[in-house]
């Protein structure tokens, strides 16, 4: 499993662990508020409301979160500022996430990806080649065979880390 599969359930646990405090709050807040008795349904509504609101920024920043976790700031900003190299693949397997297939914002189907681990021997143009392990999401037909050259962009500063250009996705 990835350093970054650890952080990504993580915050599935923060998720879980924040809709059951919210959920206990609310049943006790019912509890208080004991509607069967003929009270005005006024403290029901506004728990209520309170309720959807806290919900909806629960959902916002965990969905936020569990974003940045499965691509963190190093990832991003080498695929931004890196410096461009080829790598040679040495060894790939598959790691145990995945994501389903999902349709995007355009209607159109898009196909299941799993991470890979991979180990590369990167090239860069101005320095001796290396090895180095990249693990990242990517879709069957995208998976590069033993041998294979790919397209790779090296973090300007911390050159362990190496990230795959991969082609957007329409």
């Amino acid at each position: 499993m990835s350093g970054r599969a650890s952080t990504i359930a993580r915050e599935w646990v923060r998720l879980f662990v924040m809709l059951a405090v919210l959920h206990v709050v609310v049943f006790a807040g019912w509890i208080v508020l004991d509607p069967s008795n003929g009270r005005s349904p006024v403290g029901v509504i506004v728990l209520m409301i309170a309720y959807l609101v806290a919900l909806a920024v629960i959902l916002i920043t965990a969905t936020s979160r569990i974003g940045r976790a499965v691509r963190p700031e190093e990832f991003r900003q080498a695929l931004a500022d890196g410096d461009p190299a080829t790598a040679r693949v040495i060894a790939v397997e598959p790691t145990r996430w995945r994501t389903r297939s999902n349709l995007s914002f355009r209607l159109r189907a898009r196909p299941p990806r799993r991470e890979y681990s991979m180990t590369v021997l990167v090239m860069p143009a101005t320095a001796p080649a290396y090895e180095a392990r990249i693990a990242s999401f990517l879709a069957g037909i995208r998976v590069p065979d033993v041998g294979e050259m790919i397209d790779v962009k090296i973090h300007p500063e911390r050159p362990e880390i190496v990230v795959i250009i991969q082609p957007a996705t329409t």
